[in-house]
């Protein structure tokens, strides 16, 4: 019994260092590769927008959350929702690109909170180039903003983590350590 409980512990302490040693090296090849992963989401958002936001509701709320808590729209600025069919859930219908007056209108996530006050309907028409009702800045630009901003947060979390994990391979390999010292035996217990 001892001896198959020693090497369970040690392949768990074997285990623990990979995984250890996997997310070290997950977060080294993220920064090297900080710029491709910009581009990641910035296509990703893009490809929401264009593929998946007329169609599926969990994609549009994800959309619409990112650009309201974000204060963005579409992944690099208003442009983005030109020709994209959006759906209104407060109409119950699609709008979007109208075949006869050609008009473009994002989304009221969108919107800037005075423009969606002032005049709900018409706060995400893209017909100006200045777009003066909705918020002009990118999502994918405000996300990688975000995350700046709360770096030494999960930075924190990171650390946190690694010293809890090796907080519980030092207990591991202590345990393995104290096994190969002595066998352990069950005492035996004398019935009354």
């Amino acid at each position: 019994m001892g001896k198959k409980r020693k090497a369970s512990e040690e392949h768990f302490f074997i285990t623990l260092i990979l995984v250890l040693v996997g997310e070290i090296g997950g977060g080294v090849y993220a920064y090297q590769q900080k710029e491709q992963v910009v581009d990641v989401i910035r296509d990703l958002i893009r490809g929401t927008i264009r593929n998946e936001y007329a169609v599926n509701s969990a994609q549009r709320s994800l959309i619409d959350y990112l650009q309201r808590k974000l204060e963005c729209c579409g992944s690099d600025g208003p442009d983005d929702w030109v020709g994209i069919v959006v759906y209104d859930p407060d109409k119950g219908a699609d709008i979007g690109v109208d075949e006869k007056a050609q008009i473009n209108q994002a989304p009221a996530s969108c919107c800037t909170p005075a423009s969606l006050a002032a005049s709900p309907d018409q706060c995400g028409v893209l017909s100006d180039s200045d777009y003066p009702n909705v918020w002009t800045v990118g999502c994918h630009e405000q996300l990688g903003v975000a995350v700046k901003d709360n770096l030494v947060l999960v930075i924190g979390i990171a650390v946190c983590i690694a010293i809890l994990q090796i907080a519980v391979m030092v207990f591991t390999l202590t345990l393995c350590i104290g096994l190969s010292r002595t066998e352990y035996e069950p005492a035996n217990i004398e019935k009354y």
